[in-house]
C-alpha cells in the first residue's frame, strides 16, 4: 500500500472519532417578566453562538473529506488509466508471442524439409561410391574445365546443405530465446496490472468510507442547523412575549356588564367570546376535547369577540381548526393564550395586530374538523401548547344562555 493511501486511511480513522454534537433547546420556554424574557434571549443567543462554532468545525471536516474524495477519485482515474495501458501492452506482447511461435513453427518446418532433402541426397550418395560419382561426372563433362565445374557443383550442394542447417538451427534458437523473453515480459506486465487492481480496490473502498463519513457529517450539520433554528425561534418567541409585556396594559377587572362590543364580561376580566348563545359541549365532553363549544342555533352571522386584550399570534386556516385566531394576553403579569376556531370566514384580524377586549374576530361557523356551526374556544396558561389547555370556565362564567 502506498504512503498516500495509508495517510488517507489514517485520516478516515481520525474523522470517525469526531464526536457527534447533540444540543437541545426548549422551544416551549415562556417568560412572564421583561427580565425573564431578556435572560431567555441572552441564553438562546449564547447557544446560537456555540452552535455556529460547532457548525464551522463540522464544515471544516466536511471540506477535508470532500478534498480527500476529490484526490481519491483522481487517483482511481489515474490507476484505471494505468491498468488500461498495461492491458494494451499485454495484448501487444501476446501478439508478439503468437508471431514468435508462428515463426518458430515455420523455421521448424523449413528444417524438416531440408532434412528430408539431405536425407534423400544421402541415400543417393550411398548407392554411388565416390569414385563412380567422379567417373559419372567425368563422363558427362565436355572438357576438363567442364569436369572441374561439375565437381564443384556437387561439393557446393553438400556444403550449402550443412550451412543452411546451421543457419536454420541458429534462427530457431534465437526465436526460442525471444519467446522466453516475451513470456517473462508478459508475466511482469500481468503482475503490475494485478498490483494496480488491488490498489484500485483499496482506493474504491476508501472512497466509500469517505462518502459514508461525509453523510454522517452532513447529518450532524443538519442537526446543528435545526437546533440553531430552534434557538432562533426561542428568541423570536421571547421577543414577542417581551413586546406583549411592554405594550399590553393589565385589563381592568369588572364584575360584569357588557363591553363596547356588547359581550358578557366575567369576574376575571374575560368576556364570553360569542355575542349570544349557549354552551353546546363542555370542556372534555368527549376525549381530547380541549375546549368548550359555544353555539347559537346555527346562526353563522353571530359575532366572535376577543375574550381579552392581547396580540394576535395566529390568524388563518388550519385543517382541524378551520378559520381560526390565536391571541396571547398579559393579565396582571400572567401570560394566557386563547383560541377561536371553526369561524365562518377568514379572520378579520392579522398576525401581530394588537386587539382590545371585545374586538370582533369573525363570525361563528362550521369550518375545519367541525360538525355543525359553533365556536370552539380554548384557553392555555402560557403560550399555545396543545393538548395542555385548561377549562375556559376557570376564567369565564358561562350562564345557561346569554
Amino acid at each position: 500500500m502506498s504512503k498516500k493511501i495509508f495517510t488517507m486511511l489514517s485520516l478516515a480513522l481520525m474523522l470517525s472519532l469526531i464526536p457527534k454534537f447533540s444540543f437541545t433547546v426548549d422551544a416551549s420556554t415562556t417568560c412572564s417578566t421583561k427580565q425573564e424574557c431578556n435572560d431567555i434571549i441572552s441564553e438562546a443567543q449564547s447557544q446560537i453562538s456555540d452552535l455556529k462554532s460547532k457548525e464551522a468545525a463540522v464544515q471544516k471536516e466536511i471540506d477535508i473529506v470532500e478534498g480527500d474524495m476529490g484526490t481519491t477519485i483522481q487517483k482511481i482515474s489515474e490507476t484505471e488509466t494505468a491498468i488500461s495501458e498495461f492491458e494494451k501492452k499485454i495484448s501487444i506482447k501476446e501478439n508478439e508471442i503468437k508471431n514468435s511461435e508462428n515463426e518458430i513453427k515455420k523455421l521448424e518446418n523449413d528444417i524438416k524439409e531440408l532434412k528430408e532433402v539431405v536425407a534423400e541426397r544421402m541415400r543417393v550418395s550411398q548407392r554411388l561410391s565416390r569414385g563412380n560419382t567422379i567417373l559419372q561426372v567425368l563422363s558427362e563433362s565436355d572438357s576438363i574445365v567442364d569436369f572441374i565445374r561439375r565437381l564443384r557443383v556437387v561439393n557446393h550442394f553438400a556444403e550449402s546443405d550443412a550451412e543452411s542447417m546451421d543457419e536454420l538451427s541458429l534462427l530457431v534458437s534465437q526465436q526460442q530465446a525471444m519467446l522466453a523473453t516475451l513470456k517473462v515480459q508478459k508475466q511482469e506486465l500481468a503482475e503490475n496490472k494485478a498490483s494496480l487492481e488491488v490498489e484500485r480496490e483499496t482506493l474504491t473502498a476508501y472512497q466509500e468510507k469517505l462518502e459514508q463519513q461525509k453523510q454522517e457529517l452532513a447529518k450532524q450539520m443538519q442537526q446543528l442547523e435545526s437546533e440553531r433554528l430552534s434557538a432562533a425561534e426561542i428568541i423570536a418567541i421571547a421577543e414577542e412575549q417581551k413586546k406583549i409585556l411592554e405594550q399590553t396594559p393589565p385589563p381592568p377587572v369588572s364584575s360584569g356588564g357588557s363591553s363596547s362590543s356588547g359581550g358578557v364580561i366575567s369576574g376575571s376580566g374575560f368576556m364570553i367570546p360569542l355575542a349570544t348563545g349557549y354552551v353546546s359541549c363542555e370542556f372534555m365532553c368527549y376525549p381530547n376535547h380541549t375546549g368548550i363549544d359555544l353555539a347559537n342555533y346555527g346562526d353563522t352571522s353571530t359575532p366572535v369577540y376577543a375574550a381579552q386584550a392581547g396580540t394576535v399570534i395566529r390568524a388563518g386556516w388550519h385543517s382541524a381548526y378551520g378559520n381560526h385566531v390565536m391571541i396571547t394576553h398579559n393579565v396582571n403579569g400572567q401570560i394566557l393564550t386563547t383560541v377561536y376556531a371553526h369561524m365562518h370566514s377568514a379572520p378579520y384580524v392579522s398576525v401581530g395586530q394588537q386587539v382590545s377586549r371585545g374586538t370582533q374576530l369573525g363570525t361563528m361557523g362550521n369550518t375545519g374538523n367541525s360538525f355543525g356551526a359553533h365556536l370552539h374556544f380554548e384557553v392555555y396558561e402560557g403560550y399555545y401548547n396543545y393538548p395542555y389547555a385548561v377549562n375556559p370556565r376557570n376564567y369565564i362564567s358561562f350562564p345557561s344562555s346569554w
